[in-house]
């Protein structure tokens, strides 16, 4: 391999989480390989920029007034063969993207979104040989990922590594890396549960901080009677990030006086943040998901509504990591329950102490720096 060739990250900004680990990768990429070029790009900016962002708006718009229909779609593509092909279709982007990985050469490429995968998929069998690698940002393993011509796959768990050969693919193409994280998040720190001080020196060091995460478009409840009820139990203090939510957060603001509770928009604090919290209560995305598996905090899902947050959500009640909620009384109830009973939230850490022994996030690295001297 030559470093004056980059190395490209595709990722797609269909919320936050895909993006982060395009970011996570780069970092563990420049630490190890100091001289090698890294670029990230958004696939869909690039590939298809005049339509990008009403892309991205209809997957929102989708997300929250008809996420049945995603369904669907979702698990028609693990059910019926050939459907994903459907994702792949566009003819401009094949273009773009032969015309884009033609100009940069790129030595290695990595996809941390399906469709990418798809296109480059389409790319290395119709045009030329390209070495590429498909990071699944999930906690567990969906068809929609597998594609011929993939080098190798990046999964967070040995349970998806065992899916995955049952679906025919080769053992060694699997590498179990735990899904990319930042650094920070795999050490301890010193002091880690007052490094919050820093960003919300209000949180009283004797309370017991609940994070309410919406994920990227802040999907968490309405209600204001469901903030105003939390907010009452014993010794707690609430923080709510609403993402890129702007009318919950300032809705939350606006009509909540709240002592014991801080409402914020995005944060780039998430793990301090977490490593503070004695549980998170959000939605089942694969990225937060497994952030806060590696921190060992407990997870209360909200009701699950999307294929793949369903499928985390099995997940984590199988392996006893969290707790799922599947209407807002269910919620309630769990959340006073970890509140109340220490005893809960401790066995779910110590099963999360197991799962962090089973993965190595420096696998990726390795295996493209072996590539590089060869």
């Amino acid at each position: 391999m030559n470093s004056n060739q980059p190395i490209i990250i595709f990722t797609a900004s269909y919320g936050n989480g895909h993006m982060s680990v395009a970011n996570a990768i780069k970092e563990q990429l420049k630490e190890h390989m100091p001289r090698q070029k890294v670029e990230i790009i958004d696939f869909f900016e690039k590939m298809a920029p005049k339509r990008y962002k009403h892309m991205y708006k209809g997957y929102q718009s989708l997300i929250k007034l008809a996420s049945p229909v995603f369904n669907c779609y979702y698990y028609a593509k693990e059910k019926i063969s050939g459907v994903k092909r459907l994702d792949t279709l566009d003819l401009s982007i094949r273009k773009n993207l032969e015309e884009l990985l033609q100009r940069k050469k790129p030595q290695l490429v990595i996809s941390t979104f399906p469709v990418c995968s798809g296109y480059l998929s389409n790319y290395k069998s119709n045009v030329e040989e390209i070495r590429f690698v498909s990071v699944i940002t999930d906690i567990v393993a969906t068809k929609e990922w597998i594609y011929e011509g993939t080098d190798y796959y990046c999964v967070a768990t040995p349970q998806i590594k065992q899916e995955m050969i049952e679906e025919e693919v080769e053992s060694s193409k699997i590498l179990v890396t735990g899904i990319p994280l930042r650094k920070k998040f795999y050490y301890s720190i010193p002091n880690e549960r007052n490094n919050i001080k820093k960003y919300l020196p209000e949180i009283p060091e004797d309370k017991k901080v609940i994070t309410l995460l919406g994920g990227g478009l802040g999907l968490l409840p309405t209600n204001l009677s469901f903030y105003q009820w939390i907010a009452r139990l014993p010794d707690v203090y609430i923080v709510v990030i609403t993402g890129k939510n702007a009318k919950l957060r300032e809705k939350l603001q606006e009509k909540l006086d709240i002592k014991n509770m801080t409402v914020l928009g995005y944060v780039d604090f998430i793990e301090p943040l977490m490593r503070r919290s004695e549980f998170i209560v959000g939605k089942p995305g694969g990225i937060t998901l497994f952030e806060a598996l590696i921190l060992k905090v407990p997870f209360v899902l909200i009701t699950p509504k999307l294929g793949q947050e369903v499928e985390n959500a099995k997940y984590i009640e199988k392996h006893k990591l969290g707790c799922v909620a599947n209407d807002n009384q269910e919620l309630k109830k769990m959340i006073r329950r970890m509140v109340l009973n220490e005893d809960i939230p401790k066995v779910y850490k110590e099963n999360m102490e197991k799962f962090g022994q089973e993965i190595n996030p420096l696998l990726l690295v390795e295996k493209i720096k072996e590539w590089c001297e060869s």
